[in-house]
């Protein structure tokens, strides 16, 4: 549904400088390749098990090596994947960079980020797709709340300051949404919007 919904504002003339979305659409990895094939931008906020390979796998099918049991007809690597929680405990100090977001009632709001080439292989095809992992770290009432996203943003096409402030567009949606049903008595469908 997500997808038609692109695909009909596109067909209206519609142009997205990018389209941003939660975890459950951002570990899609079939519609992460279609906004590719249609060449829109995307930053769509992941789940921290996301499982990404810092190299690219060496991925094939295996060769059959006796005359017992079936010959191999599937993708294989034996490339070590991670999950995204545990890539940022092995990265150091330097690899981080303090971003400003945007001024605040009270004060400025800032963050440290980074963001980094990572490979992401789903087992069904012979290539892993490269994709922007943009990591933040925001200090918070309770603590510290991490974010990962994936983009398919080119290397050099924005700073790292730019991909984050895509990335935390969404809080604005989000935040429109609670005052609505909270002004309004708007429900937790919003479908009808869509329409």
């Amino acid at each position: 549904m997500a997808l038609e919904i692109v695909k009909r504002q596109l067909a209206q003339g519609t142009h997205f400088d990018w389209i941003g979305a939660d975890g459950f659409y951002g570990n899609d990895n079939w519609l992460l390749g279609e906004l590719d094939e249609l060449e829109q931008l995307f930053i769509f906020d992941i789940h921290a098990n996301q499982h990404i390979y810092i190299n690219k796998p060496e991925i094939a099918v295996p060769v059959k090596t006796n005359n017992k049991g079936r010959t191999p007809s599937r993708f294989k690597t034996n490339s070590q994947s991670v999950e995204v929680r545990q890539l940022l405990l092995s990265l150091p100090e330097d690899a981080w960079e303090n971003v400003h977001i945007r001024n605040g009632t009270s004060e400025e709001i800032k963050a440290k980020a980074t963001v980094l080439n990572v490979h992401v292989w789903v087992g069904k095809s012979d290539q892993a797709i490269e994709r922007k992992l943009i990591i933040r770290k925001n200090k918070t009432k309770n603590g510290e709340e991490i974010k990962y996203s994936f983009s398919n943003a080119f290397d050099n096409e924005f700073t790292l300051e730019e991909l984050i402030r895509m990335q935390v567009q969404r809080y604005f949606i989000e935040q429109s949404f609670r005052d609505a049903k909270q002004e309004v008595g708007m429900r937790n469908n919003y479908a009808h919007l869509c329409e």
